[in-house]
């Protein structure tokens, strides 16, 4: 992997809404960004624009509903938030955008599986960058579980 970039604040600063305003100036970038829109969270697709409401809605099959304090979530979206991720993998892009790795990533579920993908596909995307979305309550829990030091990251700030 060419670098890895973290952007980190508090829970519902503008991470996403920030980094969305600054992927705008990039090309050659994949992966996944989770906007709220409506008051609703998102999964969307950075290259095709596609997005899935993750948040459910309703009474939803509980097999396929992951719950994180008042928060319901579509295991099938976070599914194909994964294959996303890892058709991304595949394009040998520049950039590939995780947005967000929190709680659920940290025990193995959400978007995990696509996390781990990427990290294991280091030796293979020596031309990529790799930005994460993480909080920054969780900047140490996440450091720990993927082995990684503050040597071996960056800090991307989009701050306007």
């Amino acid at each position: 992997m060419k670098s890895i970039f973290f952007i980190s604040a508090p829970v519902h600063s503008g991470k996403t809404t920030r980094l969305l305003s600054w992927l705008n100036n990039k090309n050659n970038l994949y992966g996944i960004l989770s906007p709220v829109i409506d008051g609703k969270r998102y999964l969307l697709n950075i290259s095709s624009k596609e997005k899935r409401m993750l948040e459910v809605v309703g009474k939803e099959d509980q097999k396929d509903v992951i719950t994180v304090g008042k928060y319901k979530f579509d295991k099938n979206v976070f599914e194909w938030g994964c294959k996303v991720i890892a058709n991304s993998i595949e394009e040998n892009p520049e950039w590939i955008v995780i947005d967000e790795v929190g709680p659920l990533e940290l025990r193995g579920e959400g978007l995990a599986k696509a996390v781990n993908k990427v990290f294991s596909h280091q030796n293979i995307l020596v031309k990529t960058s790799l930005v994460l979305v993480v909080r920054d309550s969780l900047m140490t829990d996440f450091l720990n579980h993927y082995n990684l030091t503050e040597n071996d990251i960056k800090i991307l700030n989009v701050v306007d």
